[in-house]
């Protein structure tokens, strides 16, 4: 019709533009379990600058302390190598807890095949990792 403005088409969004969904950060709470403290702080920050919120500690007895004092976590991000008590043993050891939030591995070493058939059902992303592969492994665990 002659004085009707054409309707704009919807904005096109690329694939690399697109911002994962941030969670509301009453909805997930990730205990990092990481005995570098450089590394626990850049995970930390990247969880944090896209809501999550995020308690750090450096060993696996710190963990199982956190699980006790600081409340319900949706998701344990642990190192597997870590003195005194490892991932794999971190874990396990969560995973006999009632009500045992989601346990996942960070590992700049390939485990052991021993390891992978003991714990194949541990999801694990491999350092170094980008935001946007830390954000979608964390957003597919807690989703």
């Amino acid at each position: 019709m002659e004085g009707e403005k054409p309707q704009s088409a919807a904005p096109s969004v690329t694939p690399d533009l697109v911002r994962p969904e941030q969670p509301s950060q009453e909805e997930h709470r990730i205990l990092v379990v990481e005995d570098d403290r450089d590394v626990a702080d850049t995970i930390c920050e990247m969880l944090q600058m896209h809501g999550y919120t995020v308690v750090t500690v450096a060993s696996g007895a710190d963990a199982l302390n956190a699980l006790d004092q600081s409340g319900k976590f949706s998701l344990v991000l642990t190192d597997v190598v870590m003195p005194h008590m490892g991932g794999f043993e971190l874990a396990r050891r969560i995973q006999e807890r009632a009500d045992a939030p989601v346990v996942a591995l960070v590992s700049g070493y390939a485990p052991t095949t021993e390891s992978i058939r003991r714990n194949a059902s541990l999801p694990m992303i491999g350092k170094p990792f980008t935001l946007q592969q830390l954000l979608c492994f964390v957003r597919d665990l807690v989703a």
